[in-house]
């Protein structure tokens, strides 16, 4: 055969393939046509999960303004309180920490005896009496060596 004829036979057999690409895609379509016109039907599953979603988000709004309500009646309160503490002056504004050993009116060996006893270290009775370490080992020396 002569190059022309080869050139001939492969332009037909690639004409012959596009065309049948063509009818696949055609027929893929159409299938996907039919299964979306027939989709349209909503999935009873689908309606009742959508719903519920729908309740829950309800819910969920109705959640967060009670809390934004809540925020809002806290930061009342506290501006309030701002405002008596400013009101009121240094003076009367009292220490959140803890009254220190000697403020107590127990004496102070008894507290550091009393601590002793419960089994906590030097250390951290020095912390919670807010004593320094030297006082409180001295405290701990007398009891031992008090006569019973």
């Amino acid at each position: 055969m002569q190059p022309l004829e080869y050139w001939l036979i492969a332009q037909m057999t690639m004409e012959v393939g596009l065309i049948v690409l063509v009818v696949f895609f055609l027929m893929r379509l159409r299938s996907w046509r039919r299964h979306l016109a027939g989709g349209q039907e909503i999935n009873p599953d689908l309606a009742a999960n959508l719903q519920k979603l729908a309740q829950d988000l309800s819910l969920l709004e109705k959640k967060r303004q009670a809390m934004e309500e809540a925020v809002e009646q806290l930061n009342l309160k506290v501006a309030r309180v701002q405002k008596n503490l400013l009101d009121s002056g240094p003076q009367r504004q009292k220490s959140c920490l803890p009254e220190a050993a000697w403020e107590s009116g127990v004496s102070l060996r008894a507290q550091v005896e009393a601590l002793d006893r419960q089994g906590l270290s030097p250390e951290d009775i020095a912390k919670r009496l807010r004593l320094n370490l030297a006082e409180v080992k001295v405290a701990l020396d007398l009891c031992r060596v008090r006569p019973s």
